[in-house]
């Protein structure tokens, strides 16, 4: 009877880590394509932002 009762929070600790664990792999993979997904568009814009910036130049001078 003791032994179950001091099992069992370690059981549910242990289950709440892999559950973590879980979470934390999740989370990381969204967070991998996020950034995949954002540095692709950063790089799509970025020929945008350098031709708008000289025609800006040129409009100015």
């Amino acid at each position: 009877m003791y032994f179950e009762k001091t099992f069992f929070p370690i059981m549910c600790l242990d289950e709440m880590l892999t559950f973590f664990d879980m979470l934390q792999m999740a989370y990381h993979r969204y967070l991998i394509k996020f950034v995949r997904i954002y540095s692709s568009y950063l790089i799509d814009l970025l020929p945008l932002n350098l031709i708008d910036h000289h025609h800006y130049i040129d409009n100015v001078d």
